[in-house]
């Protein structure tokens, strides 16, 4: 945490790749295999990142963004 945060501790926290970020969050990566391979290290419960990964959705590719 950064010196001086006065707001509620971490569930967790996680060092890794931005490469390794963007494996687990949008191409699949276990998370899991990732940790017990030392890929990704977690200080605290590690569950969170599963959880922060179900909050994403694949976004509709034919969403109409502009109607006429």
């Amino acid at each position: 945490m950064p010196a001086g945060h006065q707001g509620p501790a971490p569930d967790a926290s996680f060092a890794l790749t931005r490469a390794m970020l963007l494996g687990v969050l949008l191409a699949g990566r276990n998370g899991g295999e990732a940790v017990r391979a030392g890929s990704i290290g977690v200080s605290g419960n590690p569950g969170i990142l599963a959880e922060l990964k179900e909050l994403l959705h694949t976004p509709d590719r034919n969403f109409p963004i502009v109607t006429p």
